[in-house]
């Protein structure tokens, strides 16, 4: 009886769901019985497929949570202070007025060089990328030791350091042989105290230590504080306590 009043009244028009993937002629007595009919249909489809069906993807673990919660680490290198960049093997770096004395009796009858130099002084940051390529051409015959003005005030006040950059220069047994202070425009003046001083030279007798200290000596264990008192005074220069800067 249903089926003759169907045929009475025809195919209904076709019928999908926005969540369906088929299409179907349904053949009902009345669309809701239709609608209804269909959305039973999804439904069964929703449940089978899954998650996906749905159009939203499975839902995230909780070790996936954790690893996208965590902050990214910074890749990009550490930028070095630029006294700190690339060197000669023969610069060295000292902290001390023992590591100073030890340098200098270690290097024998090489030219010595000590570069005294702050990190906010331009100058100083200027010339040292050319003191770099100037020391690796005197490797067999020079070392040049940096030191820090702002780590070694005092070691700076006794050898009468008023200027940045300041450099002295020093032969074995001769000892102190030039002092100066430079600047880019006048770095011939490094130069050519370093091709005077930097050849051939033999002493007779070994390093004598620095005269400003005369209680440190080469591999003293133990401190390294400067002397202090009268026994200081007595071998500074008299104009250091005249000095432009202050503590």
């Amino acid at each position: 009886m249903i089926r003759s009043s169907m045929k009475i009244m025809g195919q209904s028009p076709s019928i999908s769901h926005p969540l369906c993937h088929c299409r179907r002629q349904l053949h009902s007595i009345s669309q809701p019985y239709a609608t209804f009919m269909l959305c039973r249909r999804t439904q069964h489809l929703r449940l089978s497929k899954g998650p996906q069906a749905q159009g939203t993807g499975q839902q995230p673990t909780q070790q996936q949570g954790q690893q996208d919660s965590k902050p990214a680490v910074d890749q990009s290198p550490v930028q070095l202070p630029w006294w700190k960049k690339e060197s000669a093997p023969n610069m060295i770096d000292v902290h001390s007025v023992q590591e100073l004395v030890d340098e200098m009796a270690k290097a024998g009858d090489k030219l010595v060089i000590l570069d005294f130099y702050a990190p906010f002084c331009n100058a100083c940051r200027a010339l040292y990328p050319k003191f770099v390529r100037l020391m690796q051409s005197h490797l067999e015959d020079t070392v040049f030791i940096k030191i820090n003005w702002e780590e070694n005030k005092d070691l700076a006040r006794a050898l009468g350091i008023k200027v940045l950059p300041y450099f002295q220069f020093y032969r074995g047994a001769e000892g102190k042989v030039d002092q100066f202070s430079c600047t880019v425009s006048r770095i011939s003046r490094f130069k050519d105290a370093l091709e005077l001083f930097s050849g051939e030279f033999c002493s007779l007798e070994e390093f004598p230590g620095l005269p400003e200290f005369p209680d440190i000596k080469p591999g003293l264990s133990g401190e390294d504080e400067l002397p202090t008192g009268d026994a200081r005074d007595a071998y500074s220069p008299t104009s250091v306590r005249d000095m432009w800067w202050s503590d």
